[in-house]
């Protein structure tokens, strides 16, 4: 579902690009917690009640899916290298 929503605005391409990269992938996980402590907002809440609060969910989402991919990345590189 976010896959086909965000393929076509190239956000979720270029989320998860910066996710692979791991020079840069500290500094995306360092901006979106921040994203989530910050009060300003892309959709305000204070505006549009809990319509503002899709952006904050996809989001989260997204986030923990990618961390979700790097614990399972190093999980298969630390078993790749122990059979070595």
């Amino acid at each position: 579902m976010f896959k086909h929503f965000f393929g076509k605005i190239n956000i979720y391409k270029y989320y998860r690009k910066a996710f692979g990269n791991k020079k840069s992938r500290w500094v995306v996980i360092l901006l979106t917690i921040l994203y989530f402590i910050i009060p300003i907002d892309l959709i305000p809440e204070i505006f549009l009640g809990p319509i503002g609060l899709i952006d904050d969910g996809v989001l989260f989402v997204i986030f923990c899916k990618e961390i979700i991919n790097i614990f399972r990345n190093n999980k298969t590189d630390n078993e790749s290298k122990n059979n070595d």
